[in-house]
């Protein structure tokens, strides 16, 4: 099966949660691998709350697979865009995934 033209550069983070001396919880994020994608737009929506304005854009990401990637864990980086994702990646064939991800920009 082919997945489609992989021509976007993509960077799974995985994140790491560190406990500081007085208890407090930080989050960091650090590459776990860099790989080429095909990223589509699957929709957009806005959010408006007390004042707050979120635009959230949903992607599919098709990339080669790996089984070590979770949503739980991990997030993409896209050139300067941070994307979220939803749920598990599914495979895709024998050789790729796809990951439904959000964009979200504007006050959280």
């Amino acid at each position: 099966m082919n997945a489609g033209r992989k021509d976007e550069e993509i960077t799974i983070q995985a994140r790491t949660l560190s406990t500081d001396r007085i208890g407090g919880v930080a989050e960091s994020w650090a590459t776990y691998v860099t790989l080429w994608a095909m990223i589509k737009g699957a929709s957009g929506s806005d959010a408006r709350k007390a004042d707050a304005h979120e635009t959230v854009n949903l992607f599919e990401v098709t990339t080669y697979y790996d089984s070590t990637i979770t949503a739980e864990g991990h997030r993409i980086l896209w050139g300067d865009r941070v994307l979220e994702m939803i749920g598990s990646p599914r495979r895709l064939g024998r050789a790729d995934m796809v990951m439904t991800c959000a964009e979200r920009r504007g006050p959280q």
